[in-house]
């Protein structure tokens, strides 16, 4: 049920704006299997990653590209993505900051966070793998189209 939650991160970046003239797609989506990076000079742990990288969240591509706020209050901002189709696949880029703010909004930590998804339709499950500076894990993203 987690992971079926997670589908909406990085398939908001293969969903054709266009695609629903009345009712926005709505995605949820779940970051899993947090873990720092290694191969970076200055490691951090698994804690850290667990509280500067988003959980579970519900958006719009409308709402992610101005910035939302997932349920464990790290942000996350879709700052471009691309999409590609081969083979009937989709394959999609997206160019993301993720934050944390302290309790008057303002951003007490950064970093930029490249996503790299898969999907077999621009409203389907959507299957992620993301990296920051320091921490990296997957991503799946569910729409609220069947």
């Amino acid at each position: 049920m987690t992971l079926a939650t997670a589908a909406l991160t990085l398939s908001l970046g293969t969903t054709n704006f266009a695609q629903t003239a009345k009712k926005e797609v709505v995605w949820t989506p779940t970051f899993y299997a947090i873990q720092p990076r290694t191969d970076v000079k200055h490691p951090v742990s698994k804690e850290f990653c667990l509280t500067h990288i988003p959980n579970t969240l519900r958006t719009t591509i409308s709402q992610i590209k101005n910035g939302v706020q997932a349920e464990n209050g790290v942000y996350i901002k879709y700052l471009s993505y691309t999409t590609t189709h081969k083979s009937g696949l989709g394959f999609n880029i997206v160019n993301a900051v993720v934050w944390t703010a302290d309790a008057k909004g303002n951003k007490t930590w950064s970093s930029p966070m490249k996503e790299y998804q898969q999907n077999l339709s621009d409203t389907g499950v959507t299957n992620t793998v993301w990296s920051t500076d320091q921490c990296k894990g997957k991503f799946i993203g569910v729409s609220n189209v069947d």
